[in-house]
């Protein structure tokens, strides 16, 4: 074995090492919910080379690494091992389980870097307080219509668009909507809006009520809509102009009015 390979070997033994310590007896990591945010875990897998996610590590022995082949997830994890004069021909994928978050480190140096400066506690952190700013936020609620524009405009570019709730939560307030204190509230009001519609004959429902899809009727609401606005800014403008009117009228009459009692007081001094 070259010095490289050496090399190579013991960084990858160090590594695991490392992320051993960290890791769980549990079946399921909890990757949503209250018991995700107490994460602190690590778990091994050891890559082939073609690529394909081969070998989960349990345990270091004397000659080699303890675990499970996993063939890529196809058919039921094999016990086995994995002798350390093999380790060359693998490459290391370790997955950390911190604080509710995922964090994929490929390669040794990817790792020890963020491991070196903890920079899962570090993205964490931030992405808490970018949340906590998020969550004082007043979200404003989409109405029908603007609604209605943004199905047409997705429709437009997918002819097979189809929209859910969540999937419109999304895309208005993007993923963060998720850990809202309101979140609740804001899918109940997009889901009694999506019903109001499909009601209404401007969309329908596909997948059992799952998701849904723009109907031709929603153009014709749109027009009909922008007729209404138009005319109803085209009486305002007409109110304004009148109002505008009026008031030339009475600042011209108070005008003549005050010129009329001038030129009377003068007269009457004279």
């Amino acid at each position: 074995m070259g010095v490289g390979a050496y090399l190579r070997r013991w960084l990858m033994l160090r590594v695991i090492a490392i992320a051993l310590k960290k890791r769980t007896s549990k079946t399921l990591i909890p990757l949503t919910g209250a018991e995700s945010r107490t994460n602190d875990i690590y778990v091994v897998y050891l890559i082939d080379g073609e690529g394909k996610v081969d070998f989960v590590v349990d345990a270091m022995t004397s000659t080699g690494l303890n675990g499970k082949f996993i063939n890529n997830g196809v058919g039921e994890p094999v016990q086995g091992t994995v002798l350390y004069a093999d380790l060359p021909s693998y490459e290391i994928d370790v997955r950390h389980y911190y604080r509710g978050f995922e964090f994929q480190s490929r390669g040794i140096w990817s790792f020890l870097w963020q491991w070196a400066i903890n920079y899962p506690y570090i993205a964490t952190t931030r992405e808490r307080r970018i949340q906590a700013k998020f969550n004082k936020q007043l979200l404003t609620r989409m109405d029908r219509i603007k609604v209605l524009e943004y199905l047409i405009s997705e429709t437009v570019k997918d002819r097979g668009f189809r929209t859910s709730p969540t999937r419109l939560l999304s895309a208005f307030y993007t993923n963060r909507w998720v850990n809202r204190p309101d979140k609740d509230e804001l899918m109940t009001y997009y889901t009694l809006l999506l019903g109001a519609l499909q009601e209404s004959g401007d969309i329908e429902a596909f997948d059992n009520g799952s998701n849904y899809g723009l109907k031709s009727k929603a153009l014709n609401t749109i027009a009909a809509y922008g007729m209404e606005e138009r005319r109803h800014n085209e009486n305002r403008s007409i109110q304004v102009a009148i109002v505008g009117l009026t008031v030339i009228l009475l600042i011209v009459g108070a005008a003549q009015a005050v010129a009329a009692v001038w030129e009377a007081f003068f007269k009457a001094a004279s």
